[in-house]
């Protein structure tokens, strides 16, 4: 819950790439992946981007999600996969199986628009195990929120206060006061801290009025995806956000986007069954 001052120190901001590396090469000069004829292949897409969002697919290939980071779904049939910022998703051909074969032409497939695609949604994966809702014990509400200063210095920030640093690091504070460190009150209001006690259950609401994607992590838990929807107005252009709702076995990640738009929001609940300050970012 800190804020990010997207400038450098010289007051500049960082450049804009027009690509990525993938598997440590230019996107675009990727050495090929062999596959052999007859087998079938998992692919594990992990997105170890600091701000930018990934398209992964394969051109005239359908393929099915089977996991969401680390944790197994049920199969769902995509074109490919919009990952976010620490994202990972697991997927396998459409037949089963890979039928190339060494030395094979290549074939020329037309280019297709991004819009056209079936993307996968957290609203319609759903988990493996089948566990169903979580029963919420209590809600907090983490808005994305946006200061500047004097100079034109921006600060983002997740929580209802700009976070601003303390003499004493909150996790110090936590880990030298002893049973008062599950007293809200000994945190300084600025950190947003919270004391989650142990096996309840969470729904954080992250709501983003900016036309910024974010996704966010909570360290040392995973969490149902259960809504996504509205919390104000889109400007500029953006539609309106819907609003969705998972099945009745909601996927649970540890990374999960706000929706691309201006007045996005996202609900998520967390089994508190670790015993530890875990920051969200």
């Amino acid at each position: 819950m800190e804020y990010i001052d997207n400038r450098k120190i010289d007051g500049t901001f960082p450049p804009n790439y027009a690509g990525g590396l993938f598997n440590g090469y230019n996107a675009n000069r990727t050495a090929p992946i062999k596959f052999r004829p007859g087998k079938r292949y998992r692919l594990r897409v992990i997105s170890m981007a600091a701000n930018n969002w990934s398209l992964f697919r394969i051109l005239g290939h359908k393929m099915v999600v089977i996991e969401a980071d680390g944790v197994r779904s049920m199969p769902l049939e995509v074109d490919g996969l919009n990952l976010g910022p620490g994202q990972r998703n697991s997927v396998i051909n459409y037949r089963g199986v890979v039928e190339y074969r060494e030395g094979a032409p290549i074939k020329d497939i037309p280019e297709q628009s991004d819009k056209e695609p079936v993307w996968p949604d957290d609203m319609a994966l759903q988990a493996a195990d089948r566990q169903p809702w979580l029963p919420v014990d209590r809600t907090i509400d983490l808005p994305v929120t946006f200061y500047s200063d004097p100079f034109l210095v921006g600060f983002w920030s997740l929580g209802k206060t700009l976070y601003q640093p303390t003499i004493v690091p909150t996790l110090y504070t936590a880990m030298s006061m002893g049973k008062l460190a599950s007293n809200e009150s000994v945190y300084a209001p600025q950190t947003n801290a919270y004391v989650l006690r142990h096996l309840e259950v969470i729904e954080f609401v992250i709501s983003n009025p900016f036309i910024n994607d974010h996704t966010f992590h909570m360290h040392g838990h995973d969490f149902q995806v259960t809504e996504a929807g509205p919390c104000g107005k889109a400007t500029g252009g953006y539609p309106e956000v819907s609003y969705r709702k998972s099945g009745p076995w909601p996927i649970r990640r540890d990374t999960v986007q706000t929706t691309l738009a201006c007045g996005g929001s996202i609900r998520r609940r967390s089994f508190c069954k670790n015993s530890s300050a875990f920051p969200i970012k």
